[in-house]
């Protein structure tokens, strides 16, 4: 079971990450985010890597990066992890888990209200009409309660249908 943090800065650079394979020169971005309580984070992003929206990242935006903190990371400063996904967060919040049945994030963090999930789609944009049990998914909203967990109303869950 993976467990996903995240990250939240500004986008102060974005390079080309060159790697060993000369035949994905290109594909995979190394970005500088500047973080108020962090510092310095990089992040690398290729294909793989789910972007809200589809937007292309800049210089200047404000972004959330998840990445998997059970995966092995170098050890060097400034931190670089592989962002599993990214969302520009100048107005929603974002979390990035695996729910139990009674809508609770597996790590207590938040709870999703029970109402209908009208705004529920597959990472390629196709409405999913399925449960979020088991899943991993990504939830954005607005605000939520001070409680433990958090009771948030979200606006879209994109959900990933592997574990």
């Amino acid at each position: 079971m993976s467990s996903y943090s995240s990250v939240t800065g500004v986008i102060t650079q974005i390079q080309t990450h060159a790697d060993n394979n000369s035949d994905s020169l290109g594909c995979t971005l190394l970005l500088t985010v500047r973080t108020p309580n962090q510092g310095e984070v990089r992040f690398t992003m290729n294909g793989e890597t789910y972007v809200v929206d589809n937007v292309a990242l800049n210089p200047g935006d404000r972004v959330t990066f998840f990445y998997d903190s059970t995966a092995p990371v170098p050890l060097i400063y400034p931190p670089q992890y592989r962002a599993v996904a990214a969302a520009l967060s100048s107005y929603y919040q974002y979390y990035l888990g695996e729910f139990y049945n009674n809508l609770i994030s597996t790590d207590g963090a938040i709870q999703l209200n029970n109402s209908v999930f009208l705004n529920t789609y597959l990472p390629n944009g196709q409405i999913f009409s399925g449960a979020i049990t088991g899943k991993i998914a990504l939830v954005e909203y607005t605000s939520s309660t001070r409680s433990i967990p958090a009771l948030v109303s979200p606006t879209r869950i994109f959900v990933f249908c592997y574990t």
